[in-house]
Protein backbone atom coordinates (compact mmCIF):
# COMPACT_ATOMS: atom_id res chain seq x y z
CA UNK A 1 0.00 0.00 0.00
CA UNK A 2 1.10 3.04 -0.58
CA UNK A 3 0.07 6.02 1.71
CA UNK A 4 0.11 9.59 0.85
CA UNK A 5 0.30 12.84 3.05
CA UNK A 6 -0.59 15.75 1.23
CA UNK A 7 1.14 18.80 1.69
CA UNK A 8 -0.29 22.09 3.76
CA UNK A 9 -0.89 23.97 0.58
CA UNK A 10 -3.98 21.39 0.07
CA UNK A 11 -5.52 22.63 2.94
CA UNK A 12 -7.49 25.47 1.18
CA UNK A 13 -8.08 23.37 -1.94
CA UNK A 14 -10.01 21.17 0.91
CA UNK A 15 -11.77 23.65 2.53
CA UNK A 16 -13.08 25.08 -0.85
CA UNK A 17 -14.60 21.74 -2.01
CA UNK A 18 -18.55 21.75 -2.22
CA UNK A 19 -19.44 19.03 -0.19
CA UNK A 20 -21.56 18.04 2.94
CA UNK A 21 -18.76 15.46 4.33
CA UNK A 22 -17.50 15.43 7.31
CA UNK A 23 -13.92 14.09 5.85
CA UNK A 24 -12.90 15.84 2.70
CA UNK A 25 -11.36 13.66 0.13
CA UNK A 26 -10.34 13.42 -3.55
CA UNK A 27 -10.21 10.45 -5.17
CA UNK A 28 -7.82 9.94 -8.17
CA UNK A 29 -8.25 6.45 -10.29
CA UNK A 30 -4.72 6.16 -12.34
CA UNK A 31 -3.11 3.45 -14.36
CA UNK A 32 0.42 2.20 -14.13
CA UNK A 33 1.75 0.96 -17.58
CA UNK A 34 5.14 -1.31 -17.23
CA UNK A 35 6.51 -1.69 -20.79
CA UNK A 36 9.47 -4.41 -20.75
CA UNK A 37 12.81 -3.45 -23.45
CA UNK A 38 13.15 -7.00 -23.96
CA UNK A 39 11.04 -10.22 -23.30
CA UNK A 40 12.26 -12.75 -25.67
CA UNK A 41 8.48 -14.86 -25.17
CA UNK A 42 6.33 -11.87 -26.24
CA UNK A 43 6.47 -9.43 -29.23
CA UNK A 44 5.19 -6.25 -27.02
CA UNK A 45 5.39 -7.48 -23.74
CA UNK A 46 3.59 -4.47 -21.35
CA UNK A 47 1.60 -4.61 -18.15
CA UNK A 48 -0.87 -2.25 -16.88
CA UNK A 49 -3.24 -2.26 -13.81
CA UNK A 50 -5.27 0.23 -11.48
CA UNK A 51 -3.74 2.44 -9.04
CA UNK A 52 -6.42 4.49 -7.06
CA UNK A 53 -5.02 7.13 -4.94
CA UNK A 54 -7.33 8.72 -2.64
CA UNK A 55 -6.19 12.40 -0.68
CA UNK A 56 -7.81 13.13 2.73
CA UNK A 57 -8.13 16.67 4.67
CA UNK A 58 -6.58 15.70 7.93
CA UNK A 59 -9.38 18.08 9.36
CA UNK A 60 -13.36 17.10 9.86
CA UNK A 61 -16.16 19.68 9.93
CA UNK A 62 -19.11 18.42 11.31
CA UNK A 63 -22.29 20.59 11.08
CA UNK A 64 -23.41 21.03 14.99
CA UNK A 65 -25.36 22.70 17.52
CA UNK A 66 -23.88 23.61 20.32
CA UNK A 67 -24.78 25.93 23.28
CA UNK A 68 -22.35 29.70 23.60
CA UNK A 69 -21.91 32.87 25.60
CA UNK A 70 -23.97 35.86 23.97
CA UNK A 71 -22.42 36.00 20.18
CA UNK A 72 -21.62 39.85 20.95
CA UNK A 73 -17.77 38.57 22.32
CA UNK A 74 -17.25 36.11 19.73
CA UNK A 75 -14.29 36.76 17.07
CA UNK A 76 -15.27 37.89 13.65
CA UNK A 77 -13.23 37.41 10.72
CA UNK A 78 -13.18 39.03 7.40
CA UNK A 79 -13.93 36.36 4.64
CA UNK A 80 -16.19 35.61 1.06
CA UNK A 81 -16.99 32.56 1.46
CA UNK A 82 -17.89 29.69 3.53
CA UNK A 83 -14.57 28.54 2.40
CA UNK A 84 -12.20 31.65 2.99
CA UNK A 85 -13.97 31.16 7.02
CA UNK A 86 -13.35 27.71 6.48
CA UNK A 87 -9.89 28.21 6.24
CA UNK A 88 -9.55 30.84 8.74
CA UNK A 89 -10.59 28.77 11.42
CA UNK A 90 -8.76 26.42 10.33
CA UNK A 91 -5.30 28.61 10.70
CA UNK A 92 -6.40 29.74 14.36
CA UNK A 93 -5.01 27.45 16.83
CA UNK A 94 -7.71 27.85 19.24
CA UNK A 95 -10.75 27.87 17.07
CA UNK A 96 -13.14 25.42 17.43
CA UNK A 97 -16.52 26.35 15.73
CA UNK A 98 -17.44 29.15 12.73
CA UNK A 99 -20.33 30.30 11.36
CA UNK A 100 -21.11 31.73 8.32
CA UNK A 101 -23.84 33.63 7.37
CA UNK A 102 -23.98 34.10 3.47
CA UNK A 103 -26.48 36.35 3.71
CA UNK A 104 -24.38 39.28 5.09
CA UNK A 105 -21.10 37.36 4.46
CA UNK A 106 -20.23 37.39 8.18
CA UNK A 107 -17.57 34.74 9.27
CA UNK A 108 -17.62 34.00 13.38
CA UNK A 109 -16.02 32.20 15.64
CA UNK A 110 -17.74 31.25 19.01
CA UNK A 111 -15.58 31.71 21.27
CA UNK A 112 -17.19 30.11 25.10
CA UNK A 113 -18.97 27.36 25.62
CA UNK A 114 -21.89 27.05 28.04
CA UNK A 115 -24.65 24.87 29.39
CA UNK A 116 -27.61 24.47 27.64
CA UNK A 117 -30.01 27.23 28.64
CA UNK A 118 -27.48 28.66 30.90
CA UNK A 119 -28.45 32.63 31.39
CA UNK A 120 -26.37 35.02 28.39
CA UNK A 121 -25.77 31.90 26.48
CA UNK A 122 -27.66 30.74 23.23
CA UNK A 123 -28.09 28.05 20.90
CA UNK A 124 -25.97 28.38 18.08
CA UNK A 125 -26.02 25.99 14.75
CA UNK A 126 -22.23 25.88 13.51
CA UNK A 127 -19.74 23.92 11.97
CA UNK A 128 -16.86 22.04 14.12
CA UNK A 129 -13.50 21.77 13.33
CA UNK A 130 -12.33 18.41 14.50
CA UNK A 131 -8.19 18.21 14.06
CA UNK A 132 -6.30 15.07 13.18
CA UNK A 133 -9.64 13.13 12.43
CA UNK A 134 -9.42 10.12 9.79
CA UNK A 135 -10.19 6.48 9.55
CA UNK A 136 -7.19 5.80 10.90
CA UNK A 137 -6.97 7.88 14.07
CA UNK A 138 -10.29 8.37 15.07
CA UNK A 139 -12.02 6.31 17.83
CA UNK A 140 -15.86 6.45 17.62
CA UNK A 141 -18.60 4.84 19.99
CA UNK A 142 -20.99 2.42 19.15
CA UNK A 143 -24.06 2.52 21.28
CA UNK A 144 -26.06 -1.31 19.65
CA UNK A 145 -29.39 -1.72 22.09
CA UNK A 146 -30.01 -4.81 20.42
CA UNK A 147 -26.58 -6.26 21.26
CA UNK A 148 -25.12 -4.30 24.16
CA UNK A 149 -21.81 -6.49 24.38
CA UNK A 150 -21.09 -4.89 20.92
CA UNK A 151 -21.35 -1.24 22.46
CA UNK A 152 -18.29 0.20 23.40
CA UNK A 153 -15.84 3.11 21.57
CA UNK A 154 -13.65 1.97 18.72
CA UNK A 155 -10.32 2.58 17.87
CA UNK A 156 -8.14 2.28 15.03
CA UNK A 157 -5.25 -0.69 16.03
CA UNK A 158 -3.45 -1.40 12.38
CA UNK A 159 -4.30 -1.63 9.10
CA UNK A 160 -4.42 -5.06 7.60
CA UNK A 161 -4.30 -4.86 4.52
CA UNK A 162 -6.98 -6.39 2.30
CA UNK A 163 -9.31 -6.18 4.96
CA UNK A 164 -9.23 -3.08 6.08
CA UNK A 165 -8.67 -1.12 9.58
CA UNK A 166 -8.88 -3.41 12.46
CA UNK A 167 -10.77 -1.62 15.41
CA UNK A 168 -10.44 -2.96 19.23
Amino acid sequence: AIRIEPSVDMTSFFDKLTTTETLRQVTLDCAVIGHYVFNPREANPWVATALKIVLRDDSCWVNTTAWFRDIAGDIQIEATSEADCRSACRNVSNCTHFKWNSTVGECVFPRVRCDAGASSCEEVAAIEKVTDCGDRKTCFYLNYTDNWDYSGEYCPQVDSGFNGIAYR
